[in-house]
């Protein structure tokens, strides 16, 4: 009688377990906000999950918000959202002074009732303006060319390709946002007639949320 007990509670538990998992149906993304300079886990960020899904035989290629919500004063964000067809998941994550951020994650591992972990980095912003000046002794047929060097992580607006200017371009200035409390590293070449070119290489840092110009005259 005893082992007879010990069977159907046994029978119970395992039945209740089955159902609790069958009637799970939600989607559950859950991680962590860090400062990518400092490591300090970052609050208030607001944090969006995006999915795109297939409805029968239509697929939509357009990311809709799945679930959203914002970090608690540990950083840590917890979302959930119900079941749909994935067929692609990213999480958007923003916050005021900061670069916001979207990462692409793998939908086969979303499934009902799993936990997907995803921490998250965000670095602060900084901006730097540069202002490009001619020099009125350069004769008509020099030429200026500027290029920054690690732009491809540090910067938004521009890149690492040459950017050429004549003696008939106006004087010009352009602000980018960048990573913050970073160098930011440049090169330009001074082009002339006479042959005695120039070639400087430099670099600057850039702390966080506030300008740095830099003027160059050619």
């Amino acid at each position: 009688m005893k082992s007879l007990r010990t069977f159907s509670l046994i029978f119970l538990t395992v039945f209740l377990a089955n159902c609790k998992k069958n009637e799970d149906t939600k989607y559950h993304l859950q991680g962590r906000v860090y400062n990518g300079r400092t490591g300090n886990p970052l609050s208030d960020v607001f944090v969006e999950a995006e999915q795109q899904i297939l409805d029968g035989n239509s697929f939509s290629a357009v990311y809709v918000s799945a679930a959203s919500g914002r970090t608690n004063g540990e950083g840590s964000y917890d979302l959930e959202w119900d079941r749909e067809n994935l067929v692609e998941v990213r999480v958007n994550a923003e916050k005021g002074q900061f670069i916001p951020r979207t990462l692409q994650l793998n939908a086969s591992s979303f499934e009902p009732g799993k936990v997907v972990s995803q921490n998250i980095e965000l670095f602060p912003e900084a901006f730097i303006k540069i202002a490009i000046q001619k020099n009125a002794s350069l004769t008509n047929n020099a030429s200026f060319n500027i290029r920054f060097e690690n732009a491809n992580f540090d910067c938004f607006c521009c890149d690492n390709n040459w950017e050429s200017f004549t003696t008939i371009t106006p004087d010009t200035s352009k602000t980018c946002r960048i990573y913050g409390d970073t160098w930011l590293k440049y090169r330009y070449e001074i082009i002339k007639s006479s042959g005695q070119d120039e070639l400087v290489r430099d670099s600057i840092y850039c702390p966080s949320n506030i300008q740095t110009n830099v003027s160059i005259e050619w």
